[in-house]
């Protein structure tokens, strides 16, 4: 096996190892590019998914970014989950 793929699959256990989710604390798993950034709210099967592809917003990153964070804030809040 190729050392590059066996250090992913080091980092994608020990990720995992650490953030799992139960019924009660889903996972939030947040990820950026160069120019957007998404973020979703992951328990047995997702709660919530957000994006800035959604956001038609032309402005800084870390307004899209804010924008991204209130839309997954009010859609996880109104189904119920508290803490991720």
């Amino acid at each position: 096996m190729n050392h590059k793929v066996r250090a992913f699959l080091r980092r994608k256990h020990r990720a995992n190892t650490i953030a799992k989710s139960t019924s009660t604390r889903p996972r939030l798993i947040v990820s950026r590019s160069n120019k957007h950034i998404h973020a979703q709210v992951i328990d047995a099967q997702w709660v919530v998914i957000a994006s800035s592809y959604d956001i038609w917003l032309t402005g800084t990153k870390q307004e899209k970014a804010y924008l991204v964070w209130q839309t997954v804030w009010k859609v996880a809040s109104g189904k119920w989950v508290t803490e991720v």
